[in-house]
Protein backbone atom coordinates (compact mmCIF):
# COMPACT_ATOMS: atom_id res chain seq x y z
CA UNK A 1 0.00 0.00 0.00
CA UNK A 2 1.37 3.12 -0.74
CA UNK A 3 0.89 6.56 1.00
CA UNK A 4 3.46 8.73 -0.70
CA UNK A 5 0.79 11.20 -1.92
CA UNK A 6 -1.60 12.25 0.27
CA UNK A 7 -4.85 12.72 -2.33
CA UNK A 8 -3.91 8.89 -3.40
CA UNK A 9 -4.15 5.86 -1.72
CA UNK A 10 -2.95 3.03 -3.51
CA UNK A 11 -4.21 -0.60 -2.96
CA UNK A 12 -3.38 -2.84 -4.76
CA UNK A 13 -2.06 -1.18 -7.48
CA UNK A 14 -5.09 0.89 -7.99
CA UNK A 15 -5.40 4.56 -6.68
CA UNK A 16 -8.74 5.90 -4.19
CA UNK A 17 -9.20 8.91 -2.45
CA UNK A 18 -8.11 8.21 1.16
CA UNK A 19 -10.83 10.29 2.96
CA UNK A 20 -13.83 8.08 0.99
CA UNK A 21 -12.67 4.70 1.30
CA UNK A 22 -11.89 2.29 4.30
CA UNK A 23 -9.18 0.17 4.83
CA UNK A 24 -11.56 -2.68 6.26
CA UNK A 25 -13.27 -2.72 3.67
CA UNK A 26 -10.90 -2.56 0.57
CA UNK A 27 -9.44 -5.72 2.22
CA UNK A 28 -12.20 -7.79 2.37
CA UNK A 29 -13.83 -6.90 -0.83
CA UNK A 30 -13.31 -10.37 -1.68
CA UNK A 31 -15.54 -11.87 0.42
CA UNK A 32 -18.54 -9.26 0.38
CA UNK A 33 -21.75 -11.15 -0.12
CA UNK A 34 -23.54 -10.66 -3.20
CA UNK A 35 -27.07 -11.59 -4.04
CA UNK A 36 -28.44 -12.76 -7.42
CA UNK A 37 -30.64 -9.70 -8.07
CA UNK A 38 -27.71 -6.91 -7.46
CA UNK A 39 -26.95 -4.65 -10.17
CA UNK A 40 -23.49 -2.43 -10.34
CA UNK A 41 -22.87 0.90 -12.18
CA UNK A 42 -18.96 0.64 -12.85
CA UNK A 43 -16.97 3.10 -14.78
CA UNK A 44 -13.83 5.09 -14.69
CA UNK A 45 -14.42 8.06 -13.23
CA UNK A 46 -15.91 11.02 -15.11
CA UNK A 47 -17.44 8.76 -17.58
CA UNK A 48 -20.99 9.15 -17.08
CA UNK A 49 -21.28 7.79 -13.51
CA UNK A 50 -23.78 10.11 -11.95
CA UNK A 51 -26.07 10.23 -15.35
CA UNK A 52 -26.41 6.34 -15.03
CA UNK A 53 -27.36 6.46 -11.57
CA UNK A 54 -30.03 9.09 -12.80
CA UNK A 55 -31.10 6.46 -15.68
CA UNK A 56 -31.52 3.50 -13.21
CA UNK A 57 -32.83 5.22 -10.52
CA UNK A 58 -35.90 6.36 -12.93
CA UNK A 59 -36.28 2.55 -14.30
CA UNK A 60 -36.25 1.07 -10.86
CA UNK A 61 -38.13 3.52 -8.35
CA UNK A 62 -41.38 3.99 -9.61
CA UNK A 63 -41.79 7.58 -6.70
CA UNK A 64 -38.93 9.04 -8.08
CA UNK A 65 -40.31 8.72 -11.61
CA UNK A 66 -43.43 9.84 -10.86
CA UNK A 67 -42.18 12.78 -8.70
CA UNK A 68 -43.74 11.35 -5.39
CA UNK A 69 -40.22 10.27 -4.16
CA UNK A 70 -37.74 12.62 -2.78
CA UNK A 71 -34.59 10.59 -2.01
CA UNK A 72 -31.75 11.85 -3.40
CA UNK A 73 -30.00 9.73 -5.71
CA UNK A 74 -26.89 9.04 -3.88
CA UNK A 75 -29.42 6.89 -1.19
CA UNK A 76 -30.81 5.37 -3.73
CA UNK A 77 -27.99 4.31 -5.64
CA UNK A 78 -25.10 4.29 -3.60
CA UNK A 79 -20.88 4.60 -4.68
CA UNK A 80 -19.56 0.84 -3.18
CA UNK A 81 -16.26 1.49 -2.09
CA UNK A 82 -16.97 5.09 -1.34
CA UNK A 83 -19.72 4.48 1.33
CA UNK A 84 -19.25 8.30 2.61
CA UNK A 85 -22.96 7.91 4.59
CA UNK A 86 -21.76 4.64 5.81
CA UNK A 87 -24.75 2.47 4.69
CA UNK A 88 -25.18 -0.82 5.98
CA UNK A 89 -25.06 -2.19 2.72
CA UNK A 90 -25.90 -5.87 4.31
CA UNK A 91 -28.98 -4.43 4.97
CA UNK A 92 -30.60 -2.87 2.46
CA UNK A 93 -33.43 -4.43 0.46
CA UNK A 94 -33.58 -6.16 -2.81
CA UNK A 95 -32.87 -5.19 -5.48
CA UNK A 96 -30.08 -3.40 -4.49
CA UNK A 97 -27.78 -1.14 -7.31
CA UNK A 98 -24.43 0.47 -6.56
CA UNK A 99 -22.21 2.31 -8.61
CA UNK A 100 -18.03 2.16 -8.64
CA UNK A 101 -14.77 2.67 -9.98
CA UNK A 102 -13.33 -0.07 -8.91
CA UNK A 103 -10.95 -2.38 -11.86
CA UNK A 104 -12.05 -5.50 -12.18
CA UNK A 105 -9.80 -7.49 -10.04
CA UNK A 106 -11.17 -5.97 -6.90
CA UNK A 107 -14.56 -6.60 -7.29
CA UNK A 108 -16.39 -9.42 -4.65
CA UNK A 109 -15.71 -12.78 -6.64
CA UNK A 110 -19.00 -13.72 -6.00
CA UNK A 111 -20.15 -11.23 -8.64
CA UNK A 112 -18.29 -13.91 -11.20
CA UNK A 113 -21.44 -16.13 -11.07
CA UNK A 114 -23.03 -14.51 -13.63
CA UNK A 115 -26.17 -13.69 -12.19
CA UNK A 116 -25.66 -9.94 -10.36
CA UNK A 117 -25.66 -7.91 -13.55
CA UNK A 118 -22.88 -4.90 -14.39
CA UNK A 119 -23.51 -1.90 -16.77
CA UNK A 120 -19.99 -0.63 -17.79
CA UNK A 121 -20.04 2.96 -19.27
CA UNK A 122 -16.98 3.86 -21.39
CA UNK A 123 -16.37 7.11 -22.59
CA UNK A 124 -13.95 9.37 -24.90
CA UNK A 125 -10.54 9.50 -22.90
CA UNK A 126 -9.77 12.88 -24.49
CA UNK A 127 -13.24 14.15 -22.59
CA UNK A 128 -13.01 12.48 -19.53
CA UNK A 129 -9.56 14.16 -19.32
CA UNK A 130 -10.90 17.68 -19.42
CA UNK A 131 -13.93 16.82 -17.14
CA UNK A 132 -11.68 15.41 -14.53
CA UNK A 133 -9.78 18.42 -14.79
CA UNK A 134 -12.10 20.59 -13.97
CA UNK A 135 -13.56 18.42 -11.19
CA UNK A 136 -10.30 17.58 -9.78
CA UNK A 137 -9.91 21.49 -9.50
CA UNK A 138 -13.42 21.80 -7.79
CA UNK A 139 -13.64 19.57 -5.40
CA UNK A 140 -11.27 19.69 -1.81
CA UNK A 141 -10.45 15.94 -2.12
CA UNK A 142 -8.76 16.04 -5.24
CA UNK A 143 -5.43 17.04 -6.08
CA UNK A 144 -5.74 20.81 -7.98
CA UNK A 145 -4.04 21.38 -11.50
CA UNK A 146 -2.73 24.46 -12.74
CA UNK A 147 -3.55 24.05 -16.29
CA UNK A 148 -4.41 21.20 -18.50
CA UNK A 149 -1.40 19.83 -19.37
CA UNK A 150 0.12 19.58 -15.80
CA UNK A 151 -3.32 17.13 -15.61
CA UNK A 152 -2.18 15.09 -18.55
CA UNK A 153 0.85 14.64 -17.10
CA UNK A 154 -0.63 13.16 -14.10
CA UNK A 155 -3.60 11.48 -16.10
CA UNK A 156 -1.39 9.42 -18.32
CA UNK A 157 0.59 8.02 -15.78
CA UNK A 158 -1.92 7.18 -14.26
CA UNK A 159 -1.28 9.79 -11.03
CA UNK A 160 -5.38 10.08 -10.32
CA UNK A 161 -7.92 8.66 -8.71
CA UNK A 162 -8.86 5.69 -10.73
CA UNK A 163 -5.46 5.25 -12.03
CA UNK A 164 -4.78 4.55 -16.00
CA UNK A 165 -8.18 4.72 -17.54
CA UNK A 166 -6.56 2.30 -20.24
CA UNK A 167 -5.86 -0.28 -18.14
CA UNK A 168 -9.06 0.09 -16.37
CA UNK A 169 -11.34 -0.45 -19.81
CA UNK A 170 -9.41 -3.02 -20.81
CA UNK A 171 -9.06 -5.25 -17.24
CA UNK A 172 -12.86 -5.29 -17.86
CA UNK A 173 -13.46 -5.78 -21.21
CA UNK A 174 -10.84 -8.76 -21.65
CA UNK A 175 -12.24 -10.25 -18.53
CA UNK A 176 -16.07 -9.30 -19.66
CA UNK A 177 -16.54 -13.44 -20.17
CA UNK A 178 -16.24 -13.82 -16.29
CA UNK A 179 -19.44 -11.68 -15.55
CA UNK A 180 -22.89 -10.60 -16.47
CA UNK A 181 -22.12 -7.58 -18.23
CA UNK A 182 -23.04 -5.04 -20.60
CA UNK A 183 -21.13 -2.46 -22.19
CA UNK A 184 -22.40 1.04 -23.16
CA UNK A 185 -20.69 3.85 -24.78
CA UNK A 186 -21.14 7.51 -23.42
CA UNK A 187 -21.24 9.12 -26.75
CA UNK A 188 -24.09 6.22 -27.98
CA UNK A 189 -25.60 7.49 -24.84
CA UNK A 190 -25.42 10.84 -25.89
CA UNK A 191 -26.31 10.60 -29.79
CA UNK A 192 -29.96 8.05 -28.79
CA UNK A 193 -30.87 8.30 -25.03
CA UNK A 194 -33.94 6.28 -26.11
CA UNK A 195 -32.78 3.42 -27.41
CA UNK A 196 -29.34 3.75 -24.57
CA UNK A 197 -32.53 3.52 -22.23
CA UNK A 198 -34.07 0.76 -23.74
CA UNK A 199 -31.12 -1.69 -23.98
CA UNK A 200 -30.38 -0.58 -20.33
CA UNK A 201 -33.69 -1.81 -19.47
CA UNK A 202 -33.77 -5.21 -21.28
CA UNK A 203 -30.50 -6.45 -19.84
CA UNK A 204 -32.31 -5.26 -16.35
CA UNK A 205 -34.99 -7.22 -17.31
CA UNK A 206 -36.80 -4.26 -16.43
CA UNK A 207 -40.31 -3.87 -18.68
CA UNK A 208 -41.20 0.08 -19.38
CA UNK A 209 -44.42 1.25 -21.00
CA UNK A 210 -44.35 3.73 -23.31
CA UNK A 211 -45.26 6.61 -20.51
CA UNK A 212 -42.61 5.60 -18.53
CA UNK A 213 -39.74 5.39 -21.17
CA UNK A 214 -41.05 9.15 -21.95
CA UNK A 215 -40.52 10.00 -18.75
CA UNK A 216 -36.73 8.31 -18.05
CA UNK A 217 -35.75 9.80 -21.63
CA UNK A 218 -36.80 13.26 -20.51
CA UNK A 219 -36.07 13.40 -17.10
CA UNK A 220 -32.57 12.02 -18.05
CA UNK A 221 -31.41 14.95 -19.99
CA UNK A 222 -28.51 16.86 -18.91
CA UNK A 223 -30.25 20.12 -18.65
CA UNK A 224 -33.03 18.29 -16.50
CA UNK A 225 -30.62 16.61 -14.05
CA UNK A 226 -29.02 19.83 -13.58
CA UNK A 227 -31.56 21.15 -12.54
CA UNK A 228 -32.92 18.60 -10.25
CA UNK A 229 -31.70 18.52 -6.56
CA UNK A 230 -32.17 15.21 -5.83
CA UNK A 231 -29.74 13.93 -9.34
CA UNK A 232 -27.13 17.36 -9.44
CA UNK A 233 -25.13 16.16 -6.03
CA UNK A 234 -24.84 20.04 -5.42
CA UNK A 235 -25.88 19.22 -1.97
CA UNK A 236 -23.35 16.43 -1.33
CA UNK A 237 -20.88 18.13 -2.76
CA UNK A 238 -21.18 21.44 -1.06
CA UNK A 239 -21.63 20.16 2.64
CA UNK A 240 -20.23 16.67 2.80
CA UNK A 241 -17.69 16.70 0.42
CA UNK A 242 -16.58 20.55 0.02
CA UNK A 243 -15.61 22.71 -3.05
CA UNK A 244 -12.87 25.00 -3.59
CA UNK A 245 -15.29 27.70 -5.15
CA UNK A 246 -18.82 28.09 -5.94
CA UNK A 247 -18.37 28.85 -9.79
CA UNK A 248 -18.12 25.40 -10.71
CA UNK A 249 -20.54 22.25 -10.54
CA UNK A 250 -20.53 18.88 -10.10
CA UNK A 251 -22.55 18.72 -13.75
CA UNK A 252 -20.53 20.67 -15.63
CA UNK A 253 -21.36 20.33 -19.38
CA UNK A 254 -21.82 16.72 -19.97
CA UNK A 255 -20.40 16.93 -23.51
CA UNK A 256 -18.76 14.97 -26.22
CA UNK A 257 -15.57 16.88 -27.19
CA UNK A 258 -16.09 19.64 -25.29
CA UNK A 259 -13.31 21.93 -24.62
CA UNK A 260 -10.51 20.23 -26.31
CA UNK A 261 -9.83 23.16 -28.97
CA UNK A 262 -10.41 26.39 -25.98
CA UNK A 263 -7.59 24.32 -23.81
CA UNK A 264 -5.36 23.75 -26.90
CA UNK A 265 -5.78 27.60 -27.95
CA UNK A 266 -5.93 29.28 -24.29
CA UNK A 267 -3.57 27.00 -22.58
CA UNK A 268 -0.31 28.91 -23.01
CA UNK A 269 0.42 31.33 -19.88
CA UNK A 270 0.49 35.16 -21.55
CA UNK A 271 3.20 36.40 -19.31
CA UNK A 272 3.78 39.63 -20.90
CA UNK A 273 -0.12 40.43 -20.37
CA UNK A 274 0.01 39.24 -16.82
CA UNK A 275 2.91 41.39 -15.93
CA UNK A 276 1.17 44.65 -17.57
CA UNK A 277 -1.78 43.60 -15.44
CA UNK A 278 0.16 44.07 -13.27
CA UNK A 279 2.23 46.73 -13.31
CA UNK A 280 -1.35 48.84 -14.39
CA UNK A 281 -2.83 47.43 -11.06
CA UNK A 282 0.19 48.85 -8.88
CA UNK A 283 0.24 51.99 -10.48
CA UNK A 284 -3.16 52.66 -10.40
CA UNK A 285 -3.30 51.69 -6.53
CA UNK A 286 0.27 54.01 -6.44
CA UNK A 287 -1.72 57.05 -7.65
CA UNK A 288 -5.35 56.22 -5.43
CA UNK A 289 -3.14 56.35 -2.37
CA UNK A 290 -1.16 59.68 -3.99
CA UNK A 291 -4.73 61.53 -4.50
CA UNK A 292 -5.97 60.33 -1.30
CA UNK A 293 -2.75 61.99 0.39
CA UNK A 294 -3.09 65.45 -1.67
CA UNK A 295 -6.52 65.46 -1.16
CA UNK A 296 -5.67 65.32 2.71
CA UNK A 297 -3.12 67.64 2.35
CA UNK A 298 -0.17 65.91 3.32
CA UNK A 299 1.56 66.16 0.49
CA UNK A 300 2.35 69.71 -0.19
CA UNK A 301 -0.60 71.88 -0.77
CA UNK A 302 -0.99 71.92 -4.62
CA UNK A 303 -4.91 72.10 -4.55
CA UNK A 304 -8.29 69.69 -4.21
CA UNK A 305 -8.27 69.66 -8.26
CA UNK A 306 -4.88 68.25 -8.60
CA UNK A 307 -5.78 65.59 -5.94
CA UNK A 308 -8.60 64.56 -7.23
CA UNK A 309 -6.96 64.25 -10.74
CA UNK A 310 -4.51 61.82 -9.73
CA UNK A 311 -7.09 60.13 -8.14
CA UNK A 312 -9.54 59.82 -10.96
CA UNK A 313 -6.37 58.58 -13.15
CA UNK A 314 -5.51 56.32 -10.75
CA UNK A 315 -9.11 54.79 -10.58
CA UNK A 316 -9.04 54.88 -14.23
CA UNK A 317 -5.45 52.62 -14.48
CA UNK A 318 -6.21 50.47 -11.62
CA UNK A 319 -9.77 49.15 -12.49
CA UNK A 320 -8.36 47.43 -15.56
CA UNK A 321 -5.27 46.28 -14.16
CA UNK A 322 -7.45 44.69 -11.02
CA UNK A 323 -9.78 43.13 -14.03
CA UNK A 324 -7.07 41.62 -15.78
CA UNK A 325 -5.47 40.04 -12.96
CA UNK A 326 -8.75 38.35 -11.62
CA UNK A 327 -8.91 36.66 -15.19
CA UNK A 328 -5.71 35.15 -14.55
CA UNK A 329 -6.63 33.92 -11.14
CA UNK A 330 -9.68 32.63 -12.33
CA UNK A 331 -8.65 31.04 -15.44
CA UNK A 332 -5.32 29.72 -13.22
CA UNK A 333 -8.02 28.04 -10.81
CA UNK A 334 -9.42 26.62 -14.16
CA UNK A 335 -13.30 28.30 -13.29
CA UNK A 336 -15.84 27.84 -16.31
CA UNK A 337 -15.93 31.33 -18.62
CA UNK A 338 -12.83 32.46 -17.84
CA UNK A 339 -9.69 31.86 -20.21
CA UNK A 340 -6.22 33.66 -20.43
CA UNK A 341 -7.51 34.49 -23.63
CA UNK A 342 -9.53 37.21 -22.33
CA UNK A 343 -6.36 39.68 -21.65
CA UNK A 344 -5.14 42.05 -24.15
CA UNK A 345 -2.45 41.16 -26.33
CA UNK A 346 0.81 42.21 -25.09
CA UNK A 347 3.23 40.52 -27.56
CA UNK A 348 3.41 36.93 -26.04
Amino acid sequence: MDNSDTYLLNFKGYNFEPSTVEIDFLENLDDFEIRDDDVFIITYPKSGTIWTQQILSLIYFEGYRNGTETVDTLDRIPFFEMNIRKVDFLKRPSPRIFVSHLPYYLVPKALKNKKAKIIYIYRNPKDVLVSFFHFSNLVVILKPADSIEHFMERFLNGKVVGSLWFDHIRGWYEHRHDFNILFMMFEEMKKDLRSSVLKMSSFLEKELNEEDLETIVKRATFQNMKSDPLANCEEILKHEIGKRTNDSFFLRKGAVRSDLLKFKKSSKIPYKAIACATVQFLTGAFLITTGCLLLAGYIGKVGAKRGVAVLIVGILVFLPGFYHLLIVYRAHRGCQGYSYQDLPDCGD
